[in-house]
């Protein structure tokens, strides 16, 4: 044991510090030290440079001091595959080809203090990167120092892209066949933001991170002023570009800019966002008019989790609702026909069901379908007119996203898009093969900052500008007959595990029935029109939708509330319609009779009702529907039949015809007096015997009497009279056998 611990302690000493072996110094996640790369220059090397620079920050996040603190940067060798760019995203690839010297940081950095990085290369020459050719390369910020109680190691290391698309003396690559280049533009919000809405009608959001994200500095500000500043620059790249949008999205914004509320510990306060929200609506309306739109599904519902569960209804619902861009964005048409699923992946089921919707190209990623196919492909199982789907280019919209291959110490957030800007460099200048279709989808949620945007659309911009791509629209591309095999789709177990799981959305499509036969229930108030039905309970289905969202596919917790909350509002809405409870006991005087029911409605709208009790034994009644009408109160009378006498305690509910529950059942209590069934057989049954016996004894009677001559027949006994037995009279023709009595 103690080899071992002194084996831990001495190891970050014997750690090598330079020469070829760097790139295999080991680094563990306590060293202690956090680095951050605040900003590289140039992006993307050219002709016209001669050195790179990394600027960021350390800081010693452990709790002892560490001394000589210095970094240097390394070079792998270029990438020639899409197998070693995606090693290098990663922060697989070597990185000694080319080592600079180290650089001191700072000579001591004690806990929590902070001190600026600031490196220098020269690409060519001695002690320089020695670039020579045009290429893509793996770069590393390798950072050192030594801890107290330890020796020299590195103690972070952050891996980066990059691109180089010529140096000085060299002939730039010359392309053949130019790719063709589309790029998706997602704007979603992180997450559904609506959770009710208040009684001046206005919205109400779970919180006013919206409002934040809305204004300079916020994310979906700069997804959209990013390519309003770009885009007058290099006016081709709106031709290559689809702005992917949540109509949900649109919707809160549009709500937000007329004045909403959000939700508080105490209650609702009025929201901050209502100019920030017009502002960026009137700036995307500008930039999305007469360009490419493609509606995503209302609140990026989950359209594989909502087919699984059976509920293609609201699958439907999601996809129909893109009428809902145009209304907010004037000059808007979106794209109709065309998926854009979540995680880019669809099973068999999902995918016949978008195709019986109308929906004939997906847009997947690769892994999504078996084999290696890429661009367009035809899809196994599917109709043969309904089975396009276009692949996402992975290797260029995999290297925009968060950095995952960096250590949780390191930061490289200021130079997010640096590994995008390199794929597609690498995929426009250096791929294998040319001509080829790139369909670049960023991460939906993409977090970015603006000027990492402005860095990355510059790049684009300038590709097809100088072109090297060709800027396709995403009509076009999903137009386009498919150029690659007949594929099968293959659900990726990864995807299937962020699915939103079943025991959410079995409740959603319990409770989108009931919605539905709630619906189906109402009618208008021709009194008033205001308010219809599709307005009361069409929310609350997107509600479900938003409870489905892929924003709760890493959070299926979140799913969860947000369905509950939808539940509770479903459930206010139920409750509007109920039966009017009462202490009055109800006395019935008959086998026959009615009991009075009064129903109240405070909805806006008209409703049809079903009222029925369940009660003992002895009782039943019979439903009875009749139509309350928006902000009324009506008495139904409701049949009851009794086959018993006594005191009954009933339990009587309100219903929609299809059997919902509205509002809460009330209790009654009943008395009768009056004979029922079984009493009823009884007294029958009995009179019916003493007719019988009656019968029976003046049958006898009459029997008795036809059997004895009139002038013998018995007399009644009277009472008290002793019973004189009968004797046989002796006939008078009889001889008299007695001897005479002499005298």
């Amino acid at each position: 044991m103690l080899v071992c611990l002194l084996a831990a302690v001495l190891a970050p000493g014997l750690a090598p510090s330079g020469g070829a072996r760097a790139a295999a110094d080991p680094i563990t996640p306590t060293n202690g030290l956090k680095l951050t790369i605040t900003s590289m220059s140039p992006r993307e090397v050219s002709a016209n440079n001669t050195n790179v620079a990394v600027q960021g920050t350390v800081t010693n996040i452990s709790d002892r001091v560490i001394t000589e603190v210095k970094a240097r940067l390394q070079l792998g060798d270029a990438v020639t595959s899409d197998k070693q760019l995606s090693d290098a995203e990663a922060g697989a690839a070597p990185t000694d080809a080319a080592t600079t010297a180290y650089q001191t940081v700072t000579s001591t950095l004690q806990p929590g203090q902070t001190a600026s990085l600031s490196l220098t290369a020269q690409l060519q020459g001695t002690g320089s990167l020695d670039i020579s050719k045009a290429g893509v390369y793996p770069l590393m910020v390798n950072l050192q120092g030594s801890p107290a109680y330890g020796g020299q190691a590195r103690l972070a290391a952050a891996s980066l892209l990059l691109p180089v698309t010529s140096v000085p003396g060299a002939v730039p690559p010359a392309g053949a066949d130019r790719n063709r280049l589309t790029l998706l533009w997602p704007l979603v919000d992180d997450q559904p933001r609506v959770i009710g809405v208040a009684g001046n009608g206005q919205e109400v959001l779970a919180d006013d991170s919206l409002a934040d994200s809305l204004v300079p500095g916020g994310r979906l500000f700069g997804l959209v002023q990013s390519v309003k500043d770009v885009s007058v620059q290099n006016p081709a790249l709106l031709s290559a570009m689809c702005f992917a949008i949540d109509p949900d999205l649109l919707a809160t914004v549009h709500g937000m800019a007329g004045g909403y509320q959000v939700q508080t510990a105490t209650g609702t306060r009025a929201g901050a966002g209502a100019t920030a929200a017009a502002e960026w609506l009137n700036m995307l309306s500008k930039l999305t008019a007469g360009n490419c739109v493609l509606s995503l599904p209302e609140a990026d519902a989950d359209l594989v989790a909502l087919s699984r569960a059976g509920a293609t209804n609201l699958a439907k619902l999601a996809l129909d609702d893109s009428t809902e861009i145009s209304s907010v964005l004037p000059g808007t048409t979106p794209l109709s026909g065309v998926a854009w699923p979540s995680d880019g992946a669809l099973d068999d089921g999902s995918a016949l069901a978008l195709a019986g919707m109308g929906v004939n190209t997906e847009l997947l990623q690769p892994d999504a379908v078996a084999g290696a196919a890429t661009g367009s492909v035809s899809l196994q199982g599917l109709p043969a007119n309904r089975s396009h789907a276009v692949l996402i280019d992975q290797a260029v919209s995999g290297a925009l996203a968060e950095q995952s291959a960096n250590p949780s110490n390191v930061d490289v957030s200021g130079v997010s898009a640096q590994n995008g800007i390199a794929a597609l460099t690498y995929r426009t200048l250096f791929a294998p093969g040319s001509g080829q279709t790139e369909l670049i989808a960023p991460p939906r949620r993409w977090n970015s900052a603006q000027n990492e945007l402005e860095s990355y659309l510059d790049v684009v911009g300038g590709t097809l500008s100088a072109g090297g791509a060709t800027p396709v629209g995403l009509a076009t591309l999903a137009a386009a007959a498919p150029s690659g095999p007949s594929v099968r789709l293959s659900y990726p177990a990864a995807a299937a595990a962020a699915e939103i799981p079943a025991s959410v959305t079995g409740r959603v499509v319990t409770d989108d029935a009931a919605q539905q036969d709630m619906l189906a229930a109402m009618n208008r108030d021709h009194a008033n029109p205001v308010t219809t039905p599709t307005q009361l309970i069409g929310p609350l289905r997107v509600g479900l939708l938003r409870a489905v969202s892929g924003a709760w596919r890493t959070n299926h917790q979140g799913a969860a509330v947000q369905l509950s909350t939808v539940e509770q509002e479903f459930s206010s809405v139920r409750g509007a319609v109920s039966v009017v409870a009462t202490n009055q006991t109800f006395s019935l005087g008959s086998q026959s009779s009615r009991l009075p029911v009064a129903v109240t409605n405070s909805l806006p709208v008209d409703i049809v009702v079903q009222v029925d009790l369940a009660g003992q034994s002895g009782l039943a009644a019979s439903a009875v529907r009749q139509t309350i009408l928006a902000g009324g109160s009506t008495t139904l009378y409701l049949p009851v039949k009794i086959s018993r006498s006594g005191r009954f305690s009933v339990e009587v509910s309100v219903t929609t015809p299809g059997g919902t529950q509205l509002g809460h059942s009330a209790r009654f209590e009943v008395v009768s007096g009056a004979y029922g069934t079984i009493i009823l057989v009884i007294t029958v049954a009995a009179f019916a015997i003493l007719v019988l016996l009656s019968i029976r004894r003046i049958y006898r009677r009459l029997r008795s009497s036809r059997e004895a001559t009139p002038d013998e027949q018995d007399l009644p006994t009277l009472p008290g009279e002793p019973t004189v037995p009968n004797v046989p009279t002796v006939p008078s023709t009889a001889v008299d056998t007695q001897e005479p009595v002499e005298h």
